[in-house]
């Protein structure tokens, strides 16, 4: 009977700095409804991991005296290798940090990974510093492109994976702009240039299959013609300023005692931090009926499943000292974008209410 064995051709896998268990998964890789056609047309198989997948192949067992059989390189109409990044969770982007793009866009926006070479080590690690924030469009699109005030126009379209330049044929000039019909190209990493100056990034599918992801991971030929590559993506909690919003005057008592001299003070936890952490009231103090007081870290705090810090409201009341623990900021409490009155915008903040 023929048996098999199999290889890995490559590995997906994933690390979040918000989770205890930093491999927790936090993420899913879903090949796009192309690549599943063309893995199984090269007889490759995916099968899933706790961190991701991994793709293999088949080789047969040789037998007594036989020779093993030869890999073979992968064939070209399987490239480039296309995987959805699809958040598990509705809180993903609450405690993960995610370059914003300024100034925010109109339409939909996707995070664009590539692994176009070999990597050293055949181990390749991906963060958010290296992706993309590309436009997402189907492949017929038009754009508004600015008047030329040079020589003639001389739009073009270049595909980034393929590294080639598309027949003048996918561009239709109007009177107002450009109609793009990249359909005979395929889904892609395309930009429109003008006189070799980069006038919009984007990456075009077919059926918008990237819009219920929040990432796309392309792998080309080059980066799997050696070894079995390991693609780990790294992920970083979000940072975040905690802003306590203290409400102490329930409003069934016409005549409540209001607490004096309210403080937060801020401990570390075993094996957490050991920095400092200070809570101050903010100079302009928010009208009721949001809060009777509020009060926010000085630094940003990192996000986390098992907070740092554990935080404790003091006050007095008729003469007696009062202490009250207070909940941590977690991955699921509301996070309000800073005032942008810096640029580029300070961090966000954590709000959570305290009713007393």
């Amino acid at each position: 009977m023929l048996r098999y064995t199999y290889l890995p051709v490559c590995t997906l896998a994933q690390e979040h700095s918000y989770f205890q268990r930093p491999e927790t998964a936090s993420v899913r890789f879903v090949p796009t409804p192309d690549t599943a056609a063309q893995l199984a047309r090269a007889g490759l198989l995916l099968k899933a991991t706790p961190t991701g997948l991994t793709v293999l192949r088949a080789l047969p067992v040789p037998g007594p005296g036989e020779e093993p059989t030869p890999l073979r390189p992968l064939p070209n109409f399987l490239f480039p290798l296309r995987f959805a990044v699809q958040p598990l969770g509705a809180y993903f982007s609450n405690f993960t940090a995610l370059p914003a793009p300024s100034p925010l866009p109109a339409g939909p926006m996707i995070y664009y990974f590539q692994a176009g070479a070999a990597a050293p080590e055949g181990e390749l690690v991906l963060t958010m510093q290296q992706a993309q924030l590309l436009a997402l469009t189907p492949l017929t699109l038009r754009v508004a492109t600015p008047a030329d005030t040079g020589p003639a126009a001389e739009e073009e379209i270049q595909d980034l994976v393929r590294r080639k330049l598309l027949p003048a044929g996918m561009l239709h000039r109007t009177a107002t702009g450009l109609n793009i019909d990249l359909r005979a190209w395929g889904t892609g990493h395309y930009q429109l240039q003008r006189h070799g100056q980069g006038l919009l990034d984007c990456y075009a599918d077919d059926q918008l299959h990237a819009l219920q992801a929040w990432a796309v991971l392309e792998i080309d030929q080059a980066a799997l013609t050696g070894r079995a590559l390991n693609i780990r993506l790294m992920l970083e909690a979000r940072r975040t300023r905690w802003r306590y919003l203290v409400r102490y005057r329930p409003a069934s008592d016409p005549a409540p005692a209001t607490p004096e001299n309210p403080s937060i003070k801020a401990k570390p936890r075993k094996g957490g931090p050991t920095a400092p952490v200070r809570f101050a009231m903010p100079k302009q103090q928010p009208a009721a009926p949001a809060a009777d007081v509020v009060f926010e870290s000085e630094t940003a705090l990192a996000l986390a499943e098992q907070p740092g810090y554990a935080c404790t409201l003091h006050y007095t009341l008729h003469g007696t000292p009062m202490e009250v623990a207070l909940p941590a900021a977690k991955g699921e409490v509301l996070c309000r974008p800073a005032a942008p009155a810096t640029d580029p915008p300070g961090p966000a903040f954590s709000e959570i209410v305290v009713l007393l």
